[in-house]
């Protein structure tokens, strides 16, 4: 499975995190955005579960978040 990671969680890039979520062999494993609202909403608004949902502060944390 490829991750792929997506800058900017407006309407293109929300767009984006959906149809990752709907296809096969990819996954929208980070959303960056200055809002990190905007980034939250983005897997929110494509189906994905709160629980699995986790907000990185550090290259570290996203690095740990990932692997898990």
């Amino acid at each position: 499975m490829k991750k792929a990671m997506v800058v900017g969680a407006g309407q293109m890039g929300r767009g984006m995190v959906t149809q990752m979520v709907l296809m096969h062999g990819i996954t929208p494993a980070i959303v960056s955005d200055i809002n990190v609202e905007n980034a939250i909403h983005a897997f929110k608004y494509a189906g994905v579960a709160d629980d699995d949902i986790a907000v990185a502060h550090t290259i570290e944390e996203a690095n740990r978040f990932m692997e898990a």
